[in-house]
């Protein structure tokens, strides 16, 4: 009964389900969907509108802003990058983030959250009396986390620093230059070595592409990469494992 709204006298302005078969409600809300966050379907190639555009090469991997990111159609090409973060639920003692970036973050930890060239962070909440809670001992639990990497390489391909976005060009990029970072909330630096069974990967996945708006792109299956990370603090020590 409670499969849809309608069944209880309400709707919203995406989900037009009167009058309707299931096929057409459907493809309706991936149009909708795809409006707000796919708009590059409209378009004759993503991946030759990202080899054609043309940036200032001298800012190298910094000032990727929400409209450039928006204008490559990052979310319709035929490949997407992540990173992979697993660790303990409870690594450290309170509440830390890991900022990724590509090249050398600034030196004050202040500067971190909005320097140029960050990717991205993983924030991890943790309690400031979990000793309390948990008072027969931590749980062993693990927790993953994902960091996209495709708007920025996405970037640097459009500035003509990579020629395109397979594991080629891409991967010996991550392997010189994606580097991280950790801190506490109060802006204090923590060792990555500090952070319990961290394990850092870099994965890519072919896509195809949707054509229509109607459409949403099909993931390939995940393919990781540890010589981009391999050597650095905190990499994966075992392989993350493939999968959908």
């Amino acid at each position: 009964m409670a499969r849809r709204t309608r069944t209880f006298g309400y709707t919203y302005p995406e989900l037009i389900d009167w009058n309707t078969n299931v096929t057409d409600f459907f493809g309706q809300v991936r149009s909708e969907v795809n409006t707000l966050y796919n708009p590059a379907i409209n378009r004759n190639s993503t991946s030759a509108l990202i080899s054609s555009r043309t940036a200032d090469v001298t800012k190298e991997f910094g000032g990727v802003t929400f409209e450039l990111a928006h204008n490559l159609g990052v979310n319709n090409l035929d490949m997407q990058w992540t990173i992979h973060v697993q660790l303990r639920r409870f690594a450290y003692v309170t509440t830390f983030i890991i900022d990724f970036f590509l090249g050398d973050p600034p030196e004050s930890t202040s500067a971190w959250a909005t320097a140029p060239n960050l990717v991205g962070s993983h924030a991890q909440f943790i309690t400031s009396n979990v000793s309390l809670v948990y008072s027969n001992g931590l749980p062993d639990t693990m927790l993953g986390g994902q960091v996209s990497l495709t708007y920025m390489l996405a970037a640097i391909v459009a500035r003509g620093i990579l020629p395109d976005l397979t594991p080629q060009f891409v991967v010996p990029l991550l392997a010189q230059s994606l580097t991280w970072r950790a801190r506490r909330p109060d802006g204090c630096m923590i060792d990555i070595e500090n952070l319990l069974d961290l394990s850092i990967a870099v994965a890519s996945r072919n896509v195809q592409p949707a054509t229509s708006m109607k459409q949403f792109p099909v993931y390939g299956r995940v393919q990781h990469h540890p010589e981009a990370t391999n050597g650095k603090p905190g990499c994966a020590k075992y392989p993350h494992g493939n999968g959908n």
